[in-house]
């Protein structure tokens, strides 16, 4: 029997961005903002095509963690 290669699937620019506008950030009790939740599959494949990892959204969410600090009196 031969093996089935995986079905190839095809995504449309609005469901790509409907993806990727799941990704958010949640502010801790300690005042530091994180990630809701680890970046899917499906995302990171979406990232993939604009040469992107998962450790760029964190790394950007840090900064901006980071920014936000800045600007709290």
């Amino acid at each position: 029997m031969q093996k089935r290669e995986k079905k190839v699937n095809f995504m449309t620019v609005p469901a790509a961005l409907r993806e990727l506008d799941k990704i958010e950030m949640i502010k801790g009790s300690d005042n530091e903002y994180r990630l809701d939740h680890a970046v899917t599959a499906t995302q990171k494949a979406i990232l993939n095509v604009f040469r992107m990892t998962s450790n760029d959204i964190k790394m950007k969410a840090k900064n901006l963690s980071a920014e936000l600090a800045c600007e709290l009196p």
